[in-house]
């Protein structure tokens, strides 16, 4: 029997505050650790990222100084943690000073090399996504970020009973609903 069941959740539309009250069979989003025995600051910098073309560490750190707390969606920051808007190629051009064709080869070259990822849902742009084995903002992983990167070297940064926890989780919910509970929209979830 799993642990997880699919459940309605509630959010205050006025606080963004989520209702998890177990008793009434709300689900709360899990966390697991990563990195468990390193201190926290604001990011970790973990392998060293290596390009050949050397201004495409000037993208990097743009798009690392964006990163979302846990999910690593690179993103435009609004004055709350989370809930930024993602940023674009275009997006990003403009924050480099640069021009949407270098910005797309950086993307190319960080796809292709297992750096970046690109998530579209319902043929609608979702964001990139940074490989947290280079870089990783926050102390807990999301699934979402998991599920994107699971089998590029995350897995040597998780515990065991994380990866079983994050497997499970990824078993008894769809994409779309690991989504949901990642980027929790100001709405009823079902």
């Amino acid at each position: 029997m799993s642990k997880f069941k699919k459940v309605t959740m509630l959010i205050n539309d006025d606080t963004g505050e989520i209702i998890t009250e177990n008793e009434q069979g709300y689900k709360i989003p899990i966390f697991v650790k990563f990195k468990e025995r390193h201190r926290f600051s604001k990011t970790y910098h973990i392998d060293m990222v290596k390009f050949e073309n050397k201004t495409y560490y000037k993208y990097f750190y743009a798009c690392i100084c964006n990163l979302e707390m846990g999910t690593n969606r690179v993103i435009h920051h609004s004055k709350e943690m989370y809930g930024g808007k993602s940023l674009s190629i275009k997006d990003i051009a403009e924050q480099c000073d640069s021009t949407q064709r270098t910005i797309y080869n950086f993307m190319d070259y960080c796809m292709k090399n297992k750096i970046i990822r690109k998530m579209d849902l319902d043929n609608e742009f979702f964001g990139f996504f940074v490989n947290p084995k280079f870089v990783f903002n926050g102390e807990n992983i999301q699934p979402i970020l998991y599920l994107m990167f699971k089998g590029y070297g995350i897995e040597d940064y998780i515990s065991k009973s994380g990866i079983k926890l994050m497997n499970e989780y990824c078993i008894n919910f769809n994409l779309k609903e690991i989504i949901d509970n990642a980027y929790k929209t100001y709405k009823y979830i079902s």
